[in-house]
């Protein structure tokens, strides 16, 4: 056995001096987080660092903060401390190296940076922000035609949300009598699953979608960084797909998330999403009245010319009726008048024509027609008019104006 062995013991004892002796006071540590959990008061993650060219990482330590630092440090950064603490986040921490002999490597967690991780966020977010716009999904879902009424709405939000609550009492209480049909998708609103959660109910309002008008993403208040959730890529992505206008109110007052600007409307509270709505329906209703009163003085208007225009047609008649009236009375006292006169004209007419009749009958009777020189030949009593009807041997008859002779046909 060589002389220089050192026992565990010894081995590990050396390590924890030089340690202490080279980090002898805390020191800042960048990092990504993993592996959260929370056990007697204390929170206990593994820190990474990634490599850059494959899955695996390079470098992975064991870390916990203590009860009381938890603490102090949800004292100083409030809600911000639940979102800053999720895995996959980048942090900047303040770190005590610790070495136990039994335990191993330890890094005591003292503070938080937590400006550092929201730049990080920052400039994640605004990668996204251009990667939507260059696939044209920035502005997919405004483009959506809204509904004149907004009335079927499919709501995700947590059901123990005060957000969720203050958007059914303010539908409800609205001063317009309007109703709502609301179906809750149930999802967390912040922490390491919302993403994912909000996701799988997005898809299940897209297989249903025909029964909704909209679909309304809704939280309450919270720190900067309880949004980072809602600018997950592939969230914003299964927004921007979504077949409905997306209204959100996740409850920030000054900064938006991805998903506000995805959105077809972006608003701060889940009030103001109600507001909205019920300020939507009314426009409608009024416009609707509008319509309706703008028919009335419309109609009004075409039955009041109409009204004049038959008056009109009424006063042309009685006027053109007595104008007729009257024509056909002078035409009465006219033939009054001449109807005599007229008769004594008629029947001198017809006498001069019963004279010419009479007259053309003397020149056409067998005397006038013999007086002229000419001569009938009869045969057996009946005229001949034809030589061709006469052979020899006929006796014929030929009478002149002063007598007659017979004849033998030869």
């Amino acid at each position: 056995m060589p002389v220089n062995a050192y026992t565990l013991l010894q081995l590990s004892d050396f390590i924890r001096r030089v340690l202490a002796l080279n980090f002898p006071d805390p020191v800042w540590v960048k990092a990504e987080a993993a592996r959260i959990s929370r056990s007697r008061g204390h929170l206990y993650l593994s820190l990474l660092q990634q490599d850059e060219t494959g899955p695996e990482p390079v470098a992975q330590a064991d870390a916990v903060i203590w009860h009381s630092t938890l603490r102090q440090l949800q004292r100083r950064l409030g809600p911000a401390l639940d979102a800053i603490m999720q895995d996959g986040m980048e942090l900047l921490l303040q770190v005590r190296v610790v070495f136990h002999e039994r335990y191993g490597l330890k890094l005591h967690i003292e503070d938080i940076d937590e400006t550092y991780t929201l730049g990080k966020w920052e400039i994640q977010r605004q990668k996204t922000i251009d990667e939507l716009r260059r696939l044209g999904l920035l502005d997919k879902n405004g483009a959506l035609p809204l509904p004149p009424v907004l009335q079927r709405i499919a709501v995700i939000s947590s059901p123990t949300a005060a957000g969720w609550q203050d958007f059914k009492e303010q539908l409800t209480r609205n001063n317009f009598g309007y109703r709502f049909g609301l179906r809750l998708f149930p999802a967390a609103m912040q922490g390491p699953q919302t993403a994912t959660e909000v996701m799988e109910q997005l898809d299940k309002i897209r297989k249903t979608s025909a029964r909704y008008d909209c679909i309304v993403l809704i939280r309450g208040g919270g720190a900067r960084l309880d949004l980072a959730a809602f600018d997950h890529p592939d969230l914003n992505r299964a927004l921007a797909d979504a077949p409905l206008p997306v209204f959100t109110g996740i409850g920030h007052e000054t900064d938006l998330s991805v998903a506000d600007l995805v959105a077809h409307k972006s608003l701060k509270t889940p009030t103001a999403v109600a507001e909205f709505l019920i300020a939507h329906n009314f426009a409608f209703e009024q416009a609707l009245a509008e319509t309706g009163q703008l028919l009335d003085m419309l109609a009004s208007r075409r039955l009041e010319t109409e009204r004049l225009k038959l008056q009109s047609l009424q006063q042309q008649l009685r006027l053109q009726s007595k104008a007729a009236l009257d024509r056909q009375v002078r035409l009465l006292d006219y033939i009054r008048r001449e109807l005599p006169s007229l008769a004594s004209l008629h029947l001198k007419a017809a006498g001069r024509q019963l004279d010419l009749l009479e007259n053309i009958t003397g020149l056409l009777s067998l005397d006038s027609t013999l007086a002229r020189g000419f001569t009938v030949t009869t045969k057996g009593g009946k005229p001949v008019v034809k030589a061709s009807g006469l052979k020899a041997g006929d006796e014929i008859v030929t009478r002149f104006k002063d007598g007659a002779i017979d004849s033998t046909v030869r």
